[in-house]
């Protein structure tokens, strides 16, 4: 669902929202930033942050080689919104 700011991926919830950047591309994840034990280096914790669409984990990608990296996260998401 596209939106002025972010675009988000919905089910019966939205689990995802995409910023799209000159030279990246940031991911809002409803996912609880304090159950993962190590964090990558490109997320962050969003929690009582402002920002535009949903989550509490923010992942940068800049690199197609960083995508492998986030599937679990997104999957992680996904199932939180439809689990």
């Amino acid at each position: 669902m596209p939106k002025k700011n972010y675009i988000a991926y919905k089910l019966s919830q939205n689990f995802v929202c995409v910023e799209i950047h000159k030279n990246e591309i940031l991911l809002f994840l409803k996912v609880n930033s304090d159950e993962i034990g190590h964090m990558p280096v490109n997320c962050r914790s969003v929690k009582g942050i402002a920002h535009f669409g949903i989550g509490d984990l923010e992942i940068r990608v800049r690199t197609t080689d960083e995508v492998d990296a986030i599937v679990k996260f997104v999957e992680w998401s996904y199932g939180n919104v439809n689990g």
